[in-house]
C-alpha cells in the first residue's frame, strides 16, 4: 500500500517521516529484497508499534532529482510528468520482488510534488498548518523574504489539499498547528487503521478540511515587506 504525505513547504513533512524512522525498529530483510531496496531509494524495512504491517520509506525526494530539467535561483524545476512515469515503472518491480517473507510493506513518502500528478497513491494525507507559522518557520531557514512569503500564501489559499483532491480519492487533511509529531504520528496510524478497518467512518474523517484563509489579511499585511 502506498500512503503519501503532502503539504506546504515547512509545514512538517520530513520531520514526521523521521519521527517515524527514529521511533522503529529495523525488521527481517531478505538479502535479495535487500539489495533491491538499496539500488532503488527505499529504506530498510522497518516495524513499528502503530502500525501492524512493516514499512519501508521511500526517498522521492532523492528520486526526483533524476527528472530536474531547471536548477538557479533557489528554483529547482521537475518533469513531474516524467517523474510519475518513473515511479510507477519503478514500483511494478518493487511488488514484483516482494519476499513472501516480508509479505506486502506498507511503502511511505512525502513531498510536495505529490499534488502535481496522480502517484497512483493508495491514501494521501495533506498535513496544514497556520500560514503564519509557516512563514516563521521558512525565514528561520533563510528562506528568501518572497520565496517564504509564497509558500505560506498557497497553504492560505487551501492549494494541497483542493489540488490533492483533483487527483485522488483518499485524502485526508491533518491540522498540526501546535502538536507534537507524536500526536501527528498517532493521528495519521489512527486513520489508517480507519482506512483499512472500518471505511464508513473513514468517508466521515475524509470530508473534514481546515481552512485558514482567515490569515490571508494579516499575510496581505506582511507582503510589503518582500517586494
Amino acid at each position: 500500500m502506498l500512503i503519501g504525505i503532502t503539504g506546504a513547504v515547512g509545514v512538517g513533512k520530513t520531520s514526521l517521516l523521521k519521527y517515524l524512522i527514529e521511533t522503529s525498529v529495523p525488521y527481517k530483510t531478505p538479502s535479495m529484497f535487500f539489495s533491491f531496496l538499496e539500488r532503488n531509494y527505499f529504506s530498510l524495512i522497518f516495524k513499528n508499534e502503530f502500525f501492524d504491517e512493516p514499512f519501508v520509506y521511500f526517498d522521492f525526494k532523492r528520486f526526483v532529482m533524476n527528472f530536474v530539467v531547471e536548477n538557479e535561483n533557489e528554483v529547482i524545476v521537475v518533469d513531474v510528468k516524467k517523474a510519475k512515469e518513473g515511479f510507477v515503472d519503478l514500483f511494478e518491480q518493487f511488488f514484483k520482488n516482494l519476499n513472501p517473507i516480508v509479505g506486502e510493506p506498507l511503502v511511505f513518502l512525502e513531498s510536495h510534488l505529490l499534488v502535481e500528478e496522480n502517484f497512483n497513491l493508495d491514501l494521501l494525507f495533506v498535513l496544514r498548518c497556520s500560514p503564519l507559522l509557516i512563514l516563521e518557520r521558512l525565514r528561520k531557514r533563510n528562506y528568501s523574504p518572497k520565496k517564504a512569503f509564497d509558500n505560506a500564501l498557497l497553504e492560505a489559499l487551501d492549494y494541497f489539499p483542493t489540488n490533492a483532491r483533483s487527483f485522488y480519492r483518499n485524502v485526508v487533511e491533518i491540522d498540526t498547528t501546535n502538536k507534537g509529531l507524536k500526536q501527528e504520528l498517532e493521528e495519521l496510524a489512527f486513520i489508517y487503521k480507519l482506512f483499512k478497518e472500518k471505511r464508513e467512518e473513514f468517508e466521515k474523517i475524509k470530508q473534514r478540511n481546515f481552512s485558514f484563509k482567515k490569515e490571508l489579511e494579516q499575510l496581505a499585511l506582511l507582503s510589503p515587506k518582500f517586494d
